[in-house]
């Protein structure tokens, strides 16, 4: 009898285990929610997200999305993108958060550098001007499958919130 009370809770145990992480995921959106709320100073700016169709203002064109992460043409990054959510500055400044959702871990090592080879571009093309302190400070980060780029004026407060998100 009492081997059969620990097969019934064990068995018990591995049916509801599972369940305990099926709860609803965090979209990229609301990852990138936090991270603005994070910002003193936030300039405004359009939210361009996966999920929009075409028409929408939140809609990102492979045409937008090659010129700011590629060099004219879609990275093979985005293959592996389930999500994204990007905040780009309605001015002619730096000021760029952005949120990308991987398939896996190791694809958001990938992503990452993608992100960072973005940042390199925004600091040669802010070198010398107003800006070149905000693209120099801009943190990329990975938490799991998710990847937090800050191109802003708090980076690393914009990047604690993301990650608190993301969790």
């Amino acid at each position: 009898m009492r081997y059969y009370r620990k097969f019934l809770l064990l068995l018990t145990l591995s049916l509801l285990l599972p369940l305990g992480g099926c709860g609803r995921q965090i979209t990229a959106a609301e990852v990138l929610d936090s991270m603005c709320s994070s910002q003193q100073f936030l300039p405004a700016g359009q939210i361009y997200r996966k999920d929009a169709e075409p028409g929408e203002a939140a809609f990102a064109d492979c045409e937008l999305l090659a010129a700011l992460y590629g060099e004219g043409e879609l990275p093979p990054e985005f293959e592996v993108i389930n999500d994204y959510a990007i905040r780009l500055c309605s001015f002619a400044e730096p000021h760029e958060l952005a949120v990308f959702q991987c398939v896996s871990a190791r694809d958001a090592y990938d992503v990452a550098q993608m992100c960072l080879r973005r940042v390199g571009r925004l600091q040669v093309s802010c070198r010398e001007t107003e800006h070149a302190a905000m693209a120099d400070g801009a943190q990329v980060s990975v938490i799991g499958k998710t990847v937090l780029m800050a191109v802003c004026t708090d980076p690393l407060d914009a990047i604690v919130d993301g990650r608190r998100a993301a969790r």
